[in-house]
């Protein structure tokens, strides 16, 4: 019985919301567009007036505006794509792999803009009459991995990271001739961090400006083997001394080759680097 009441896909109306929905998206971004100067200026004064915290507050603001416009960008291909394929969409009774991820972004992304853009429910309604209910909750769950992975991170509703308000306020900074650096950020591969934290070498700031604070001086290490040359280095602060085992901060230590270093050293220097990791490819360290 209820096959008979079973809502049909009406091509027409895709058509018609798709379109006032590219409409709307374009108008969208262009609000948000015209709001950065006046943010920005905000910011600049904030800087000025060493009113920092209310500074970050602003640049997360602009921050979400420009991560937006990014995913409605996206949005506007993907509706773009729906309305240039809908013969084959409303000929075909399955969902075409080429189409899967215009579709399932947008039936993703529809419950988070409908309070701006209304007529996006209307599609993600036609959409689900095609696919079924089922798949469109798959869909705004993630389920099947085919949701666009940048919309998915554009529309966060989670804090910009630190380093990223700092860089933003740091350009702004720049931009309005204002003299402000809070903090000093610094990108550090992987590799790189674990070569630190395994041979115990300082790190390397290059043209950034050095950092305020010494690393304290320790007792000198023993002689180097007889095997070959070694240097000393003082070890870092941040991240090994929170290791099992490791040496403290100050203390030297002998730069060793890959060769000689035991399992027990490894594994503490990957709990390490693992600890303080933010994402696959980069550590972020701020110096303050």
């Amino acid at each position: 019985m209820a096959g008979l009441f079973k809502k049909s896909f009406k091509k027409d109306v895709t058509v018609y919301g798709m379109n006032i929905v590219l409409k709307k998206l374009g108008a969208l971004k262009t609000n948000i567009t015209k709001s950065k100067d006046k943010i920005k200026e905000q910011i600049a004064e904030f800087l000025r007036d060493g009113e920092t915290e209310r500074a970050c507050t602003q640049a997360k603001v602009l921050i979400r505006g420009d991560s937006r416009v990014q995913a409605l960008d996206l949005l506007e291909v993907y509706c773009t794509l729906i309305v240039e394929q809908i013969g084959l969409i409303h000929s075909m009774k399955d969902l075409d792999p080429s189409l899967a991820e215009a579709v399932s972004t947008i039936l993703w992304a529809a419950p988070r803009l409908m309070t701006e853009i209304p007529e996006i429910s209307t599609v993600a309604d036609q959409l689900s009459n095609k696919y079924g209910k089922g798949y469109r909750n798959k869909c705004q769950e993630n389920t099947h991995r085919t949701v666009n992975q940048t919309v998915i991170q554009k529309l966060s509703v989670e804090a910009p990271p630190k380093f990223l308000v700092d860089e933003y306020l740091q350009k702004i900074a720049t931009e309005f001739n204002i003299q402000w650096q809070e903090n000093v950020v610094r990108r550090l591969s992987i590799s790189d961090t674990y070569e630190r934290h395994l041979f115990g070498q300082p790190p390397s700031l290059g043209d950034m400006p050095a950092s305020p604070t010494e690393i304290p001086a320790g007792p000198q290490a023993s002689p180097p083997p007889a095997s070959g040359p070694a240097v000393n280095h003082p070890l870092p602060t941040p991240l090994l001394s929170s290791a099992p085992g490791a040496p403290q901060p100050g203390d030297l230590r002998p730069i060793q080759p890959m060769a000689n270093v035991t399992k027990t050293e490894r594994s503490s220097v990957d709990a390490a680097v693992s600890e303080y990791s933010r994402d696959d490819e980069y550590l972020y360290e701020i110096i303050e």
